[in-house]
């Protein structure tokens, strides 16, 4: 849709839906000001708050609206109209603003794949110290993991998981997943530390017991009983940095 203004978007899709200025602005909860200022060209940057709430009564994606071909709000692949570095500018700034996001904690725990750190609960009452705060967009995460849980972000420590999780490297973890099931790459306290380790459930043990396991073949694999651990949570992504 380059070169296509968004006076003209709009303006085509009230015709498909048989809705005028003061229709449209009543149903999106708008002034009919702004729908005329859009409609006349005399707003060619509206507010995003205006262009999130037209899109969302249109069943639009912003970035459809603003003449962003095959964007959608939250999609990270932006192919913005050629010409005109405002109108680009303009888009790909209320594209990426509207989207919702999730803040994210970053803890002050640093998992390691040895002897592990001193504090079993990373999330509990005793919590580990927040040293940041992490805004990612939902769509993303969404893509991405099926965590629907409390995410948290910390970093690695140690060499016992490498070469798949260096030391200083970002994890990310899901802390309402607190049972190793199904096999996967877990925060646990082990009774000694607080370790990153591939954890799973040795079936037809009674009482439950759990292999922990790191990737790292110079250290050993070893067992503890399920209650004798207590898992912190599930690692559901990282970043890689090229």
């Amino acid at each position: 849709m380059s070169g296509i203004s968004i006076g003209q978007i709009l303006q085509a899709e009230m015709d498909k839906r048989g809705l005028n200025q003061h229709s449209l602005a009543l149903e999106a909860g708008l002034k009919p000001d702004a729908v005329r200022d859009i409609l006349r060209g005399r707003s060619q940057s509206p507010r995003g708050a205006t262009i999130k709430k037209l899109a969302a009564y249109l069943g639009m994606s912003v970035g459809q609206l603003l003449g962003v071909d095959g964007v959608t709000t939250g999609d990270r692949g932006l192919s913005l109209p050629t010409g005109g570095g405002k109108t680009t500018s303009y888009a790909e700034t209320i594209v990426r603003a509207v989207q919702p996001s999730r803040e994210i904690n970053e803890l002050d725990a640093e998992p390691q794949g040895g002897n592990g750190a001193v504090l079993p609960d990373m999330d509990g009452p005793d919590r580990h110290p927040v040293i940041a705060k992490w805004s990612m967009p939902e769509d993303f995460l969404r893509a991405n993991t099926t965590a629907h849980g409390k995410l948290v972000i910390i970093r690695v420590s140690g060499d016992s998981m490498e070469p798949d999780y260096p030391a200083g490297e970002r994890i990310l973890v899901d802390t309402a997943h607190q049972i190793p099931s199904p096999p996967g790459v877990y925060v646990l306290w082990d009774g000694f530390g607080l370790v990153l380790k591939r954890v799973e459930i040795l079936l037809g043990s009674d009482p439950p017991r759990v292999k922990i396991k790191s990737i790292n073949p110079a250290y050993d694999t070893y067992e503890r009983a399920l209650d004798e651990v207590i898992i912190n949570g599930r690692v559901v992504g990282k970043w890689v940095w090229k």
